[in-house]
């Protein structure tokens, strides 16, 4: 299960691909994905 829910966030392709901006914001825009990939499992 929790192979797909980083197959669903590297649709994203911020975790696919070299961050280049600042930490904070990575994170930020990390734990977003993750609640939308959450909301549409049902989670």
């Amino acid at each position: 299960m929790v192979e797909h829910k980083i197959g669903l966030i590297k649709l994203f392709k911020i975790v696919a691909n070299k961050y280049r901006n600042r930490r904070q914001r990575y994170d930020l825009r990390i734990k977003l994905f993750a609640g939308v990939v959450n909301f549409e499992l049902g989670l």
